[in-house]
């Protein structure tokens, strides 16, 4: 279990410095985090070294304290990552051929609509595209011209009532970006290379795109679950104006798209045991598996004269204008729910078992003679329908297993029980299996 793997161990210091693997850096003391560790302090017992998951869950008997374990430990997770983010990018910077090579585009091109369409029709054959929706989705499927749109046209984004665009004016970068410049500069360069944005200094652009423009802030987030980062757009706040997050912005995206509609941990279970049920044996002998699916948003392009809204400055004077989904407005989980209700219908049709698609993750159930074909349909399925062997995360991919973590709750199907998933103990944790050193002002 993780909780054998953790070591905490606090010692009194006179600053406030924490050291985790190598990378030392100091942890804020804000008043929330004051009133944390005073509350922790009473629960001495908890932090001994070498922590075992009965003794914290015995702790852990109200909210109040559980809650105080995520913030702490969230506090010093996001700040570690920081430093870490700051450690691993140096001072690394936009390499300067891929502005040109968009500005040269550009020039030629005349806009950013024809610039977010050559690169759509250049990649529209490692995405899904038309002929892999003729092949999955029938005829009859009700969301089937929606997602024809999305690969002949691209998704739209449509703005609040009352928005006004703000022709790509220039916010002051934010402290944190500015702290992590080099870390921006770096997730721009990788959506960059993978043509899931475009690159173009401002002062280049012509008085008609200027004002079709909208720029907002720019932002990052960690995964909870591993160092990584990514790179989002902040769509909802801004000191220019209305931000195109705000008002009537979620009403109109669902009103376009539907309203996303994910399956609880109640439903899969109640599912799994009709299925059982209908196959004539207990839950006991059947097997689950869970598949991940890579790059959910961007396998999806923004429709050409909706890119102008999706902008934002990584340096003074630079435009990252994202040309594919991305991490930041109201409307993304709509747009991408049409695609997972799909998924989800056709894969039911390929697979003995059921199926269940909660956001990007494919959580299947079969009988134990038929998961492991069941499986690999579901991997063809998925990399035929993106036109990308890549599609499946091989890295997060689970095999068949009567012992399966997912929604946060750890199922076993051998002994039909199911209790909560100890990963979320601590809600941004990079691991349950890691050790912790932390090195406080504070003795618990």
């Amino acid at each position: 279990m993780w909780a054998n793997d953790i070591e905490i161990i606090s010692i009194a210091s006179e600053d406030n410095n924490l050291m985790f693997e190598g990378v030392e850096f100091e942890v804020s003391h804000t008043e929330r985090f004051e009133k944390a560790m005073k509350m922790l302090s009473s629960y001495g017992p908890i932090f001994n070294t070498h922590v075992n998951q009965e003794l914290i869950a015995a702790k852990c008997t109200t909210s109040a304290l559980f809650q105080q374990l995520n913030r702490v430990f969230e506090l010093f997770d996001l700040e570690f990552k920081v430093a870490l983010a700051k450690q691993t990018t140096g001072d690394f910077a936009i390499p300067q051929n891929l502005v040109d090579d968009d500005v040269a585009l550009y020039r030629s091109l005349g806009s950013i609509e024809a610039v977010a369409k050559f690169y759509h029709d250049k990649s529209r054959h490692e995405h899904i595209n038309v002929e892999s929706v003729n092949k999955w989705v029938p005829e009859d499927d009700p969301e089937r011209g929606l997602v024809m749109d999305f690969v002949s046209e691209g998704f739209t984004i449509d703005e609040p009532t009352g928005f006004i665009r703000n022709k790509f004016a220039e916010e002051p970068l934010r402290r944190r970006h500015v702290q992590l410049a080099p870390t921006m500069n770096k997730l721009t360069t990788k959506n960059r290379e993978k043509e899931f944005c475009i690159l173009l200094p401002s002062d280049i652009l012509s008085d008609e795109d200027r004002a079709r423009g909208h720029s907002a802030l720019g932002g990052w987030a960690f995964k909870w679950d591993a160092n990584e980062c990514r790179q989002t757009i902040d769509q909802s706040h801004s000191t220019l104006g209305m931000s195109l997050n705000e008002g009537d912005a979620k009403d109109k995206a669902i009103s376009r798209y539907g309203p996303v509609t994910l399956p609880t941990i109640s439903m899969i279970v109640d599912d799994w045991y009709d299925y059982a049920a209908s196959q004539g044996v207990y839950l006991s002998q059947c097997i689950a598996f869970k598949d991940d699916i890579n790059a959910a948003f961007p396998s999806n392009h923004i429709k050409p004269d909706s890119v102008y809204l999706m902008a934002m400055y990584i340096t003074s004077g630079l435009l990252c204008i994202f040309i594919r989904g991305c991490f930041g407005w109201t409307g993304n989980p709509m747009m991408w729910g049409v695609i997972s209700r799909i998924m989800e219908r056709f894969l039911r049709k390929e697979v003995s078992g059921t199926v269940h698609i909660f956001v990007d993750d494919i959580i299947c159930l079969s009988l134990i003679t038929k998961a492991y074909h069941d499986k690999q349909k579901v991997h063809d399925a998925i990399r035929s329908f993106f036109n990308n062997f890549e599609a499946i995360k091989l890295s997060k991919s689970v095999p068949p297993t009567q012992l399966i973590d997912t929604l946060g709750s750890v199922i076993n199907l051998r002994l039909t029980m199911t209790k909560a998933s100890t990963r979320y103990f601590t809600s941004f944790s990079r691991s349950m299996r890691m050790r912790f050193i932390l090195y406080t002002r504070y003795k618990f």
